[in-house]
């Protein structure tokens, strides 16, 4: 016996998800634009020491961890899709 169908915890699993998604979406691309706003703000180009310029902004992007990696990006996509994963995997476990 089912409390409630499979499809309603689908729709909830997901509906929690784009609620996560909505919120982290907007806040990261600020923060991370903010970032990089702040980086060139701390380290102005300079044509005459190209080579010590990007070293510095090498520093800086490690610094404000502006510097986004495959294992990074699987990590928050799981993050994101966890709620409806969850749905997912206990209407397949019940």
């Amino acid at each position: 016996m089912h409390i409630f169908p499979p499809e309603f915890v689908y729709v909830y699993g997901l509906t929690n998800t784009l609620f996560i998604v909505v919120i982290y979406v907007p806040i990261y691309y600020v923060a991370h634009r903010k970032g990089y706003e702040l980086m060139t703000t701390l380290n102005p180009f300079q044509a005459n020491e190209v080579e010590a310029w990007q070293k510095q902004q090498g520093t800086w992007e490690d610094f404000l961890k502006l510097k986004i990696t495959l294992v990074e990006t699987i990590r928050v996509s799981f993050f994101l899709l966890a709620p409806f994963i969850g749905s997912v995997l206990s209407a397949l476990f019940e």
